[in-house]
Protein backbone atom coordinates (compact mmCIF):
# COMPACT_ATOMS: atom_id res chain seq x y z
CA UNK A 1 0.00 0.00 0.00
CA UNK A 2 1.55 3.47 -1.20
CA UNK A 3 2.49 5.51 2.31
CA UNK A 4 2.81 9.07 1.65
CA UNK A 5 4.95 10.59 4.43
CA UNK A 6 4.69 14.88 4.30
CA UNK A 7 6.66 17.05 6.60
CA UNK A 8 5.30 20.38 6.37
CA UNK A 9 7.67 23.12 5.56
CA UNK A 10 7.56 26.88 6.24
CA UNK A 11 6.85 28.62 3.09
CA UNK A 12 10.21 30.49 2.12
CA UNK A 13 8.88 34.29 1.30
CA UNK A 14 12.05 35.20 -0.09
CA UNK A 15 11.94 32.83 -3.32
CA UNK A 16 8.99 34.24 -5.09
CA UNK A 17 6.79 32.01 -2.64
CA UNK A 18 4.93 35.46 -1.35
CA UNK A 19 3.16 35.60 -5.14
CA UNK A 20 1.06 31.85 -3.42
CA UNK A 21 -2.37 32.73 -1.60
CA UNK A 22 -2.12 31.49 1.90
CA UNK A 23 -3.56 28.12 2.86
CA UNK A 24 -5.28 28.03 5.96
CA UNK A 25 -5.95 25.36 8.32
CA UNK A 26 -8.52 25.15 10.51
CA UNK A 27 -8.95 21.53 12.60
CA UNK A 28 -12.94 21.12 14.05
CA UNK A 29 -13.26 18.38 16.81
CA UNK A 30 -15.24 17.63 19.65
CA UNK A 31 -15.74 20.41 22.54
CA UNK A 32 -13.96 18.52 25.82
CA UNK A 33 -16.73 16.91 27.87
CA UNK A 34 -18.20 16.11 24.37
CA UNK A 35 -18.51 12.49 22.90
CA UNK A 36 -16.00 12.06 19.94
CA UNK A 37 -18.09 9.43 18.39
CA UNK A 38 -15.35 8.90 15.48
CA UNK A 39 -12.96 8.63 17.56
CA UNK A 40 -14.92 5.89 19.62
CA UNK A 41 -15.65 3.79 16.24
CA UNK A 42 -11.76 4.33 14.60
CA UNK A 43 -10.97 2.80 18.22
CA UNK A 44 -13.27 0.03 18.02
CA UNK A 45 -11.98 -0.74 14.06
CA UNK A 46 -8.06 -0.75 15.71
CA UNK A 47 -9.37 -3.63 18.16
CA UNK A 48 -10.92 -5.70 15.69
CA UNK A 49 -7.29 -6.21 13.80
CA UNK A 50 -5.67 -7.59 16.80
CA UNK A 51 -2.66 -5.68 17.26
CA UNK A 52 -0.51 -6.95 19.65
CA UNK A 53 -0.10 -2.82 21.09
CA UNK A 54 -3.10 -0.76 20.73
CA UNK A 55 -3.75 3.06 21.83
CA UNK A 56 -4.61 4.29 24.56
CA UNK A 57 -7.01 6.65 23.19
CA UNK A 58 -7.90 7.24 20.16
CA UNK A 59 -9.38 11.35 18.81
CA UNK A 60 -10.81 12.37 15.77
CA UNK A 61 -11.00 16.00 14.01
CA UNK A 62 -11.60 17.30 10.59
CA UNK A 63 -9.78 19.04 8.39
CA UNK A 64 -10.22 21.73 6.07
CA UNK A 65 -7.61 23.42 4.01
CA UNK A 66 -8.73 26.82 2.58
CA UNK A 67 -6.51 28.70 0.31
CA UNK A 68 -7.19 32.39 -0.37
CA UNK A 69 -6.66 35.83 0.91
CA UNK A 70 -8.80 36.10 3.71
CA UNK A 71 -8.67 38.69 6.91
CA UNK A 72 -8.15 37.19 10.33
CA UNK A 73 -11.74 37.83 10.91
CA UNK A 74 -13.21 35.96 7.70
CA UNK A 75 -11.12 32.92 8.66
CA UNK A 76 -12.42 33.04 12.21
CA UNK A 77 -16.10 33.26 10.96
CA UNK A 78 -15.59 30.91 8.44
CA UNK A 79 -14.12 28.32 11.57
CA UNK A 80 -16.89 29.10 13.87
CA UNK A 81 -19.62 29.88 12.11
CA UNK A 82 -19.47 27.67 9.25
CA UNK A 83 -17.28 24.46 9.56
CA UNK A 84 -17.77 23.75 13.30
CA UNK A 85 -21.36 23.11 15.29
CA UNK A 86 -20.57 25.90 18.46
CA UNK A 87 -21.98 23.83 21.05
CA UNK A 88 -20.43 20.49 20.51
CA UNK A 89 -17.03 21.41 18.72
CA UNK A 90 -14.09 23.30 18.81
CA UNK A 91 -12.10 25.37 15.73
CA UNK A 92 -8.59 25.55 15.51
CA UNK A 93 -7.02 28.10 12.84
CA UNK A 94 -3.61 27.91 11.48
CA UNK A 95 -2.40 30.24 8.75
CA UNK A 96 0.99 29.60 6.32
CA UNK A 97 0.70 33.46 6.32
CA UNK A 98 1.37 33.75 9.98
CA UNK A 99 4.06 30.97 10.40
CA UNK A 100 1.41 29.36 12.49
CA UNK A 101 1.84 25.72 12.60
CA UNK A 102 -0.48 22.67 14.05
CA UNK A 103 1.21 19.77 16.29
CA UNK A 104 0.58 16.87 18.22
CA UNK A 105 0.87 16.26 21.68
CA UNK A 106 3.75 14.47 23.16
CA UNK A 107 3.82 10.62 22.96
CA UNK A 108 0.50 10.97 20.42
CA UNK A 109 0.83 9.67 17.13
CA UNK A 110 -1.06 11.64 14.07
CA UNK A 111 -2.30 10.22 11.11
CA UNK A 112 -3.91 12.15 8.39
CA UNK A 113 -6.02 10.95 5.52
CA UNK A 114 -6.38 13.59 2.67
CA UNK A 115 -7.78 12.68 -1.21
CA UNK A 116 -5.24 13.00 -3.52
CA UNK A 117 -4.95 15.46 -6.50
CA UNK A 118 -7.39 15.24 -8.66
CA UNK A 119 -9.64 12.92 -6.46
CA UNK A 120 -13.32 14.61 -6.58
CA UNK A 121 -13.74 16.29 -2.81
CA UNK A 122 -17.44 16.60 -2.48
CA UNK A 123 -17.16 18.05 1.00
CA UNK A 124 -14.72 20.85 0.01
CA UNK A 125 -17.17 21.52 -3.44
CA UNK A 126 -19.94 22.56 -0.29
CA UNK A 127 -17.56 24.57 1.79
CA UNK A 128 -16.11 26.89 -1.15
CA UNK A 129 -19.82 27.39 -1.95
CA UNK A 130 -20.64 28.01 1.53
CA UNK A 131 -17.38 30.48 1.79
CA UNK A 132 -18.54 32.59 -1.54
CA UNK A 133 -22.17 32.84 0.25
CA UNK A 134 -20.77 34.07 3.53
CA UNK A 135 -18.18 35.87 2.58
CA UNK A 136 -18.26 36.84 -1.04
CA UNK A 137 -14.33 35.35 -1.10
CA UNK A 138 -13.36 32.94 -3.77
CA UNK A 139 -11.20 29.73 -2.22
CA UNK A 140 -10.15 26.39 -2.85
CA UNK A 141 -11.08 24.19 -0.21
CA UNK A 142 -9.45 20.88 0.02
CA UNK A 143 -10.63 18.00 3.29
CA UNK A 144 -8.78 15.55 5.52
CA UNK A 145 -9.18 13.30 8.78
CA UNK A 146 -7.28 13.88 11.43
CA UNK A 147 -6.93 10.50 13.93
CA UNK A 148 -4.79 10.86 17.14
CA UNK A 149 -3.27 7.69 18.67
CA UNK A 150 -2.40 7.94 22.27
CA UNK A 151 0.60 5.41 23.21
CA UNK A 152 1.90 4.38 20.30
CA UNK A 153 4.62 4.76 18.19
CA UNK A 154 4.71 6.40 14.03
CA UNK A 155 5.36 2.95 12.88
CA UNK A 156 2.13 1.47 14.61
CA UNK A 157 -0.08 4.95 13.33
CA UNK A 158 1.04 4.56 9.71
CA UNK A 159 0.08 0.91 9.67
CA UNK A 160 -3.65 1.35 11.38
CA UNK A 161 -3.59 4.46 8.15
CA UNK A 162 -2.51 1.72 5.65
CA UNK A 163 -4.50 -1.05 7.22
CA UNK A 164 -7.50 0.77 8.55
CA UNK A 165 -8.43 4.49 7.44
CA UNK A 166 -7.05 4.73 3.38
CA UNK A 167 -7.67 3.71 0.14
CA UNK A 168 -4.45 4.22 -1.78
CA UNK A 169 -6.00 4.87 -4.98
CA UNK A 170 -7.85 7.76 -4.05
CA UNK A 171 -6.20 8.50 -0.80
CA UNK A 172 -2.74 10.28 0.24
CA UNK A 173 -1.67 9.07 4.27
CA UNK A 174 0.19 11.47 6.21
CA UNK A 175 1.80 10.88 9.82
CA UNK A 176 2.67 14.51 10.63
CA UNK A 177 -0.31 17.48 10.31
CA UNK A 178 -0.47 17.85 6.61
CA UNK A 179 0.12 21.82 6.10
CA UNK A 180 1.76 22.37 2.30
CA UNK A 181 2.48 25.82 1.52
CA UNK A 182 0.43 25.21 -1.97
CA UNK A 183 -2.20 22.75 -2.80
CA UNK A 184 -0.71 19.78 -5.04
CA UNK A 185 -2.03 19.74 -8.74
CA UNK A 186 -2.97 16.58 -10.63
CA UNK A 187 -1.54 15.74 -13.75
CA UNK A 188 -3.34 15.70 -17.53
CA UNK A 189 -4.79 12.69 -18.75
CA UNK A 190 -2.77 11.91 -21.72
CA UNK A 191 -4.86 9.83 -23.80
CA UNK A 192 -3.46 6.32 -25.66
CA UNK A 193 -5.57 4.69 -28.12
CA UNK A 194 -4.77 0.56 -27.46
CA UNK A 195 -5.16 -2.20 -29.70
CA UNK A 196 -5.68 -5.38 -28.60
CA UNK A 197 -4.15 -8.41 -31.22
CA UNK A 198 -6.42 -11.11 -30.97
CA UNK A 199 -7.18 -12.04 -34.91
CA UNK A 200 -4.47 -14.12 -34.89
CA UNK A 201 -5.09 -15.95 -31.48
CA UNK A 202 -5.26 -19.48 -30.44
CA UNK A 203 -8.56 -20.95 -29.13
CA UNK A 204 -6.05 -20.95 -26.31
CA UNK A 205 -4.97 -17.82 -26.11
CA UNK A 206 -8.71 -16.82 -26.28
CA UNK A 207 -9.72 -18.11 -23.48
CA UNK A 208 -6.51 -16.55 -21.44
CA UNK A 209 -7.29 -13.25 -23.08
CA UNK A 210 -10.76 -13.45 -21.45
CA UNK A 211 -9.84 -14.28 -18.37
CA UNK A 212 -6.58 -12.31 -17.69
CA UNK A 213 -8.60 -9.43 -19.24
CA UNK A 214 -11.48 -9.54 -17.42
CA UNK A 215 -14.06 -9.92 -20.41
CA UNK A 216 -14.92 -13.34 -18.75
CA UNK A 217 -16.77 -14.73 -22.31
CA UNK A 218 -17.39 -17.86 -23.74
CA UNK A 219 -14.92 -19.30 -26.29
CA UNK A 220 -17.52 -19.00 -28.57
CA UNK A 221 -18.29 -15.42 -27.94
CA UNK A 222 -14.69 -14.44 -28.35
CA UNK A 223 -14.90 -16.73 -31.50
CA UNK A 224 -17.49 -14.35 -32.74
CA UNK A 225 -15.40 -11.21 -31.92
CA UNK A 226 -12.30 -12.86 -33.68
CA UNK A 227 -14.81 -13.14 -36.70
CA UNK A 228 -15.93 -9.64 -36.77
CA UNK A 229 -12.50 -7.77 -36.55
CA UNK A 230 -11.29 -10.05 -39.41
CA UNK A 231 -13.86 -9.40 -41.28
CA UNK A 232 -13.46 -5.41 -40.69
CA UNK A 233 -9.51 -5.96 -41.36
CA UNK A 234 -8.47 -4.24 -38.17
CA UNK A 235 -7.96 -5.34 -34.98
CA UNK A 236 -10.42 -3.61 -31.44
CA UNK A 237 -9.64 -1.03 -29.40
CA UNK A 238 -9.68 -2.03 -26.36
CA UNK A 239 -12.27 0.04 -25.29
CA UNK A 240 -14.40 -1.96 -28.49
CA UNK A 241 -13.65 -5.12 -26.54
CA UNK A 242 -14.22 -3.74 -22.84
CA UNK A 243 -17.60 -2.66 -24.41
CA UNK A 244 -18.79 -5.72 -25.90
CA UNK A 245 -17.63 -7.71 -23.05
CA UNK A 246 -19.98 -5.27 -20.75
CA UNK A 247 -22.73 -5.20 -23.28
CA UNK A 248 -22.63 -9.13 -23.67
CA UNK A 249 -22.04 -10.11 -19.37
CA UNK A 250 -24.29 -11.78 -17.53
CA UNK A 251 -24.90 -8.75 -15.43
CA UNK A 252 -26.09 -6.51 -18.36
CA UNK A 253 -27.69 -9.18 -20.81
CA UNK A 254 -28.49 -11.65 -18.63
CA UNK A 255 -27.85 -14.47 -20.44
CA UNK A 256 -28.82 -17.09 -18.24
CA UNK A 257 -32.05 -15.86 -17.64
CA UNK A 258 -32.71 -15.82 -21.51
CA UNK A 259 -31.31 -18.85 -22.27
CA UNK A 260 -32.66 -22.24 -23.29
CA UNK A 261 -32.05 -24.48 -19.82
CA UNK A 262 -31.47 -28.47 -21.02
CA UNK A 263 -32.15 -30.67 -18.81
CA UNK A 264 -32.53 -34.88 -18.60
CA UNK A 265 -35.07 -36.19 -15.77
CA UNK A 266 -33.23 -38.21 -13.58
CA UNK A 267 -35.91 -39.89 -11.31
CA UNK A 268 -38.48 -40.82 -14.33
CA UNK A 269 -37.53 -42.04 -17.72
CA UNK A 270 -33.32 -41.65 -18.16
CA UNK A 271 -33.88 -41.51 -21.92
CA UNK A 272 -35.96 -38.42 -21.72
CA UNK A 273 -34.43 -35.17 -22.68
CA UNK A 274 -36.30 -31.97 -22.58
CA UNK A 275 -35.96 -27.97 -22.92
CA UNK A 276 -36.69 -25.01 -21.06
CA UNK A 277 -36.78 -21.28 -21.31
CA UNK A 278 -36.85 -19.44 -18.41
CA UNK A 279 -38.59 -16.76 -20.60
CA UNK A 280 -40.94 -18.58 -22.89
CA UNK A 281 -42.15 -21.16 -20.21
CA UNK A 282 -43.15 -19.38 -17.59
CA UNK A 283 -45.98 -17.26 -18.85
CA UNK A 284 -48.56 -19.62 -18.11
CA UNK A 285 -47.62 -20.84 -14.68
CA UNK A 286 -49.87 -20.01 -11.77
CA UNK A 287 -48.81 -16.98 -9.08
CA UNK A 288 -46.75 -15.96 -11.53
CA UNK A 289 -46.73 -12.78 -14.16
CA UNK A 290 -44.66 -11.67 -16.55
CA UNK A 291 -43.73 -7.46 -17.39
CA UNK A 292 -43.25 -5.85 -20.42
CA UNK A 293 -40.00 -5.76 -20.28
CA UNK A 294 -39.76 -9.42 -19.90
CA UNK A 295 -39.09 -9.47 -15.66
CA UNK A 296 -40.61 -12.43 -14.19
CA UNK A 297 -42.43 -11.88 -10.48
CA UNK A 298 -43.20 -15.05 -8.51
CA UNK A 299 -45.91 -14.25 -5.79
CA UNK A 300 -45.83 -17.41 -3.92
CA UNK A 301 -42.53 -19.36 -3.37
CA UNK A 302 -44.46 -22.39 -1.79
Amino acid sequence: MAVVTTQPELPNRTTGLSALPPIHRVEVRPRRGQVDSRGASVARSIEALGLERKPKRVDHALVYLIEGELTNEELHRIADELLADPVTQVAEVHSTSRASRPSAAPGVSVVEVHPLAGVTDPAAESVQAAVLALTGRTVRVRTGQRIDLHGVDKALAKSVGDRLLANPVIHAIHTEPYFPSSFPEGKPYELVVREVRMSKLSDKDLEVLSREGHLFLSLDEMHAVQAEYRRLGREPREIELETIAQTWSEHCVHKTLKSTVRYRELQSDPAFAGQFSLMRNTAGRPLTEIAIDGSVTIKNLL
